[in-house]
């Protein structure tokens, strides 16, 4: 019985020994559930990531806690160590995970991608935060893999093919298989395999190689981490390992350490410093200390992430890099342009300096952004920032339009008011800067497309401005139209009379008469003033603007445009296709095949970029200057290689046979137009005053005389019938005593009347000469025979040489006068002091007395006073 008694006493016990042990357990574990929840709602909910790290952290050390509660925690603590871009850490946790949890196959599961996307490890995670200059290749693989497939199709996807049969054959073998080394598919794949890549400077030194450290992550590829692993041995040598990773010291200075997965070389001042032991603690997660990627608040702003899915991110921190650089140079020998360059942009209140180029299938885009601290005075981004754009100013833009740039203005109490104010009053002594700026508000400059690619163009710059437009949007339209005429006073585009102030039409459209006989095409409606040079655009912008039907609405760029957020402070964008198109018309290749061969070529190019974009916009606010600049929508490069390189190949040709005729001055001078006709008597009537004199200053042959000895100038002016040259020589000594003209006193003026200049002399080229003799001077055309009897001219004799007074009859040269017309021309004086032969020569433009077999050696003259080019020339 008393046995019986314990036996029952010891199985209460052991009872209550149970029951005590399920409550411990059951408490544990209840506490383990509450702590995860509570862990949970700070992270996801308050984002009080700390307090969350904290929280699971007590889950983890807890021993009594429930196996699947701890895997959990250890899960999402990694995750908050992620969101604070503390990946060594989140490294840490994961694979603990795959280490001792593997039961957890859930978590598992969600762990091993994030731990193959942590061994892409982060570059800058390895970099100190005292980092001054961070440059990263974004996924090189990924890179190298776009870029091989905007080659696919061109012979650019295989670069060797274009190249290796230009090489000598030694080196070309030799260079050949190194290139096919590199480029055969295998080493490609393996090229795709690398996971990233980092450099940092972390000091500025003043008489070495600054402190830097490169990281570079191979990824998968065993090809890449053998061929680097022997190259860091053929440049170092072995030393002692470093937490287990390989080191080498560089016969340079220097170091690196390596293993499977990672490669970390330094400088020789990084090395000194310790900087590559530091690299491999942090990576191995034995420190934990703070790094660029966690701890520099102006970096995080570009997220790992955003990094490596970018071409290349550059970060620079612009304060701490002019802060050390003036530590190391002396006061009194920092160089004056760093002190004015600093009173111009205040380094010391730019923070950082972001970039990244951004490389698609069919774009690339380059973004940029500039942060500045609170009360900077960076002058020049004051002088730049301009307030956002309003879209609505876009309704007065003709749907067709290909290009269009647009900014809004300050008001008149801004830096950029007073500052352009005071120019512009220096300049006219008028004190409107503020009528400006207190009064227009948005200023949009647009493109449309030529009308008809064939046309001939008689003056390119002049005709592609009748396809411009500009949109100004201001408070007060009237006193707009005032500074528009003021404006044009400057340049002396206009001067004031009361044609310029004429009513108004019911449209709302006038005109304001420029000096050189043009008009300026004018339209009000509401708030909006549209200028141009050609009417027709001003009828498309009024049709826009009634019929609701604008590029905001239609067109090439609706979508560019529809994406301009309310930031944006200015825009520019060309619709690249459209652009070729409207210059067609201008090239000019010298002969009429080639001219058609290079313009059906950009055909076949614009045709194929009809929906690719160039874009440029802005951002600025208070203290950040945000601008991207990109193409989009590119077409393959294989759909427009081909008249491409075609292009490139037509391109020599039409200088062959040219000597030095580049080196040819071929501006345009402008010949005035008069209207009435000079008396052909050898004499400068008054007439002639209003046609400037051009000096001919090129010396051939000889250069020993002076201007007494020998000189001249010539003098232009034109009609619709006639062109008349003018030209004045100053000879101490006149001969005329040999058979051939240029062996004599002589002027020769050579004329190609399309401006071709082909080089060969065709049907409406021409060298006439004109001999000097007292009684009897002679004039004929140079391989022709005589001088066409239309042609009238007078030769006199003066006290100081002889002058020529000569009328060359459009039809005799073959073409029509118009204005903006352009024609070849060139003036030439042949001198004769002690008979016998030429002793020497003046010339306008040829400087190597060519122009008698090439016309490429011609200048150029500009039939000036167009008055009437877009009435009745741009519609032809």
């Amino acid at each position: 019985m008393e046995q019986l008694k314990v036996t029952k006493e010891l199985s209460k016990i052991i009872v209550l020994l149970l029951v005590f042990v399920n409550s411990v357990y059951a408490a544990s574990t209840k506490q383990a559930s509450v702590l995860l929840q509570e862990a949970l709602y700070a992270e996801e909910i308050e984002g009080d990531i700390n307090t969350a790290i904290k929280i699971y952290q007590q889950i983890i050390d807890d021993d009594s806690a429930q196996e699947n509660y701890v895997a959990q925690a250890l899960y999402r603590q990694g995750m908050c160590y992620m969101k604070v871009q503390n990946e060594n850490q989140a490294k840490g946790n994961f694979t603990r995970l795959v280490t001792n949890f593997s039961d957890q196959t859930n978590i598992i599961e969600k762990v091993k991608p994030l731990l193959e996307d942590i061994g892409n490890a982060d570059p800058a995670a390895l970099m100190p935060p005292e980092t001054l200059f961070y440059a990263e290749i974004g996924s090189p693989g990924k890179q190298i893999e776009t870029i091989f497939n905007m080659l696919k199709g061109s012979p650019l996807e295989n670069p060797w093919a274009l190249i290796g049969d230009n090489m000598p054959e030694t080196s070309n073998d030799q260079m050949g298989n190194i290139v096919s080394g590199l480029l055969n598919p295998s080493m490609m794949a393996e090229l795709r395999k690398i996971r990233g890549m980092g450099v940092g400077i972390t000091g500025i030194p003043q008489n070495d190689v600054p402190p830097g450290i490169l990281v570079l992550f191979p990824g998968k590829s065993d090809a890449l981490k053998g061929l680097l692993q022997m190259v860091l041995t053929m440049v170092g040598k072995p030393v002692d390992s470093i937490e287990g990773m390989n080191c080498i010291e560089f016969t340079a200075g220097g170091g690196a350490a390596y293993n499977d997965s990672t490669v970390i070389m330094v400088s020789p001042l990084a090395y000194e410093a310790g900087q590559l032991e530091w690299c491999v603690k942090q990576y191995k997660g034995i420190t934990n200390e703070p790094t660029l990627a966690s701890s520099n608040k102006s970096f995080a702003q570009v997220s790992k992430q955003a990094r490596q899915s970018n071409a290349l991110t550059i970060w620079a921190d612009i304060n701490s890099f002019y802060t050390k650089l003036m530590e190391i140079i002396p006061p009194d020998a920092i160089p004056v342009q760093i002190h004015i360059a600093n009173g111009i942009v205040d380094f010391k209140n730019i923070k950082d300096l972001i970039a990244s180029l951004s490389i698609e299938q069919n774009s690339v885009s380059l973004e940029t952004n500039i942060a500045l601290n609170g009360g900077h005075n960076c002058i020049a981004y004051n002088m730049i920032r301009t307030p956002n754009l309003n879209k609505n100013s876009f309704q007065a833009i003709p749907p067709e339009t290909i290009g269009l740039l647009s900014f809004a203005l300050n008001d008149a109490a801004s830096a950029q008011a007073a500052s352009i104010g005071s120019q512009l009053q220096n300049i006219t002594g008028l004190d409107f800067g503020r009528e400006i700026f207190g009064n227009i508000e948005q200023i949009t400059l647009f493109l449309t497309p030529a009308k008809n690619t064939s046309a001939q163009i008689p003056n390119p710059a002049i005709a592609f401005g009748g396809n411009l437009g500009l949109a100004i949007t201001s408070r007060n339209p009237q006193q707009t139209r005032q500074i528009i005429e003021q404006l044009l006073t400057i340049p002396g585009l206009v001067t004031r009379n009361p044609n310029n102030n004429q009513t108004l039409e019911a449209s709302g459209k006038y005109t304001i008469d420029l000096n050189n006989g043009m008009k300026l095409n004018c339209c009000q409606n509401k708030n909006t003033t549209i200028i141009s040079l050609n009417p027709e655009i001003i009828d498309a912008s009024l049709n826009s603007i009634q019929s609701q039907k604008s590029a905001m609405t239609e067109g090439v760029l609706k979508k560019p445009i529809s994406e301009i957020s309310s930031s944006t402070s200015k825009i520019l964008m060309l619709n690249l296709g459209g652009f070729i198109q409207t210059g067609q018309p201008f090239i000019n290749a010298g002969s009429e095949e080639t001219t058609t061969a290079l313009r059906n070529l950009l055909g076949q190019i614009a045709s194929e970029c009809k929906d690719s974009t160039f874009q440029m916009r802005t951002n600025e606010s208070q203290n950040n200057f945000n601008i991207r600049a990109g193409i989009f929508n590119l077409p393959p490069l294989s759909n427009v290689f081909t008249p491409i390189m075609q292009i490139v190949n037509i391109m020599p040709k039409t200088q062959q046979n040219s000597g030095g005729w580049e080196k040819i001055d071929t501006t345009p001078v402008a010949i005035a137009h008069t209207d009435n006709a000079p008396v052909i008597d050898g004499k400068a009537e008054q007439i002639w005053e209003k046609a400037k004199s051009h000096r001919l200053e090129n010396r051939i042959y000889s250069n020993n005389f002076t201007l007494e000895d020998l000189d001249a100038v010539y003098s232009a002016l034109w009609d619709k019938d006639n062109l008349y040259v003018y030209v004045h020589v100053v000879d101490d000594s006149l001969k005329n005593d040999s058979d051939e003209h240029y062996q004599d006193d002589s002027i020769e003026i050579f004329i190609d009347a399309d401006n071709s200049k082909s080089g060969e002399y065709s049907n409406k080229d021409y060298q006439y000469y004109f001999s000097w003799d007292k009684d009897k001077p002679s004039a004929g055309i140079y391989n022709r025979g005589n001088i066409q009897d239309s042609i009238k001219y007078k030769l006199v004799t003066h006290d100081k040489g002889y002058s020529l007074e000569v009328m060359f009859p459009w039809a005799t040269l073959g073409t029509k006068a118009f204005p903006g017309a352009k024609i070849g021309l060139d003036i030439h004086v042949n001198d004769d002091d002690d008979g016998g032969d030429r002793d020497s020569k003046i010339t306008w433009r040829d400087t190597q007395d060519s122009a008698w077999e090439n016309t490429k050696f011609f200048g150029t003259a500009e039939l000036a006073d167009m008055s009437l080019l877009y009435q009745d020339t741009i519609k032809n």
